[in-house]
């Protein structure tokens, strides 16, 4: 059994932090034209970080999974 080593994981917690900032700016529908430059920017970086995080998180996750082996067993109690 593969060990998780605890800086994945930390990552695995920021690239989480990214996703829901991410939803946050996409799900608030802010008036970008009331908005000047240096708020555009910081509010599209951090959508363009949620889709940062979802890739990390997704590799990450990939990376855990990838040591563990199929089993009829877990499918059967599905």
């Amino acid at each position: 059994m593969k060990k998780r080593q605890s800086n994945f994981e930390l990552l695995r917690i920021i690239c989480m932090f990214l996703i829901v900032a991410g939803h946050v700016t996409w799900q608030t529908k802010f008036s970008y034209d009331e908005l000047n430059l240096v708020h555009r920017v910081s509010i599209q970086s951090l959508w363009m970080g949620g889709e940062l995080g979802v890739w990390g998180f997704t590799l990450i996750s990939a990376y855990f999974l990838s040591g563990s082996h199929f089993k009829i067993k877990s499918l059967k109690k599905i």
